[in-house]
């Protein structure tokens, strides 16, 4: 993003971790007080990098510009993590050849 994108009051959404650093289902929003050449100030006085909307630190989330792109990424992360413990010893006994078929289907269409 540039400079020249951000302006005063605009909003950006922040995925707000749990204790223990996993996803939670808090999405903060936060808006812009004051942009610099480099950092722009949020609300909760945050210091974020203009160029990769990152906290200054490193140890920040990345602002998103749409609570909807938060959703999704929680979604990606559910299903892929559904997909991975269902698959994790291979496909089991009770798939039909056919499921199986349409399975393969879906991965060359990735390929």
């Amino acid at each position: 993003m540039n400079k020249t994108d951000i302006t005063i009051g605009m909003t950006f959404y922040k995925n707000v971790p749990d204790r223990r650093g996993n996803d939670s289902n808090e999405i903060r929003e936060l808006t812009v007080v004051k942009v610099g050449n480099k950092y722009m100030e949020m609300s909760n006085g945050d210091n974020v990098t203009i160029e990769t909307l990152t906290h200054e630190n490193k140890n920040y989330s990345q602002l998103d510009l749409t609570r909807q792109e938060i959703v999704d990424i929680w979604e990606t992360n559910a299903l892929r993590e559904k997909i991975r413990r269902y698959f994790q010893y291979g496909p089991p006994n009770r798939i039909t050849l056919e499921q199986l078929r349409k399975i393969v289907e879906v991965i060359d269409e990735i390929e």
